[in-house]
């Protein structure tokens, strides 16, 4: 049994880009951050293999164990299908280690919905919760980050399920910080109090009435990357869209820069320079460098990573779990493991 300060349970079979790529996020994160260790829930063979293979006898210093299971829930299962008929998988038995305290957070990259799912089964809603959300980190102008709340975990909320988003969302932003206040706003096609849809003007309304929300107003898209508001609140169908638009642009940029930069001698000279100056600015625009989504709403930590994510983006992940623990324990002392705070 780990006896590390903070102890990860990292479903590494769900992950797109393959076992081999999971296992190097772990051993990297390992070797970076001393004060944690990771469950690696998988198949114990092929997790043995790959660790034999490419750390040779050095993986067994590091604080791990391998958490062995028979299952895994595939990107395209069903969740309901898959909580029922796939009990013993990699989600599940990761899951389960959060719920029994033996574990402090679980990453995981299942498809959104079986995650949930097994989320929901094991560590419950907190009181009060309909709808779970996920909070993903988007870059400004200004020298911090934009929350957007949700970025995927549920669909068709309501009023009362976008106020509650808000209300997490911000006790999350002053767990991290607490001499600040973080600053709402709300997704819209425009800022007059005539525009959006009656959800969005009732929500609005709500915000704007309820004292313990530092309420911005409504704001659109393009606000995001100005900095103003620390939280964007939309419903997860909204958010999803805006999350993968946003990665496929950044991509496409770099992508685009770097075709145009090795075009000819010419620009590859310009390139270099470029190169040098790109270094300095490119991690806040590559996606790698912000996978991992926090889930509101759980009796427990949960960080949702992109199923297609590279080597980078789960160590990512992990380490977004560990600041998610490193936050909790420093909001509340005499648990037997890290929780989030009771708003969240």
């Amino acid at each position: 049994m780990l006896t590390s300060k903070f102890k990860i349970a990292v479903d590494v079979m769900t992950a797109e880009s393959g076992l081999s790529a999971a296992i190097r996020a772990v051993v990297d994160t390992l070797r970076k951050y001393k004060d944690i260790g990771i469950y690696i829930v998988g198949d114990q063979l092929m997790i043995e293999e790959v660790l034999e293979s490419s750390h040779r006898a050095y993986w067994r210093e590091l604080k791990l164990e391998i958490v062995p299971c028979e299952q895994v829930i595939d990107q395209e299962d069903d969740p309901v299908w898959a909580l029922k008929n796939k009990k013993k998988s990699s989600t599940h038995a990761a899951v389960a280690l959060v719920a029994s305290g033996d574990a402090d957070a679980i990453v995981s990259c299942a498809n959104t919905g079986a995650l949930l799912a097994v989320g929901r089964y094991l560590l419950k809603r907190r009181k009060g919760v309909e709808k779970l959300a996920m909070v993903g980190s988007f870059p400004t102008y200004q020298a911090k980050e934009a929350y957007i709340c949700d970025v995927g975990a549920s669909y068709g909320a309501t009023a009362e399920d976008l106020h509650r988003q808000a209300i997490m969302a911000s006790a999350l932003l002053r767990q991290s910080d607490s001499e600040t206040t973080p600053v709402v706003g709300l997704l819209n096609i425009g800022t007059e109090d005539s525009k959006g849809t009656e959800l969005i003007k009732k929500v609005s309304s709500i915000l704007k009435n309820d004292p313990t929300i530092n309420y911005h107003g409504t704001i659109e898209g393009h606000d995001i990357f100005k900095g103003h508001v620390d939280i964007v609140i939309c419903d997860g169908f909204v958010g999803n869209c805006v999350l993968k638009s946003c990665e496929g642009t950044a991509n496409f940029m770099m992508h685009t820069i770097k075709r145009v930069c090795t075009s000819n001698p010419l620009t590859k000279l310009v390139g270099g320079a470029l190169n040098a100056l790109l270094r300095v600015q490119a991690p806040r625009l590559n996606p790698s460098l912000r996978n991992g989504a926090l889930v509101l709403g759980l009796n427990g930590i949960m960080i949702k990573s992109h199923g297609h994510a590279d080597a980078l983006g789960i160590a990512t992940a992990i380490a977004a779990a560990r600041k998610a623990c490193v936050s909790a324990t420093d909001k509340i002392t005499g648990g037997t493991h890290a929780r989030e705070t009771e708003a969240v």
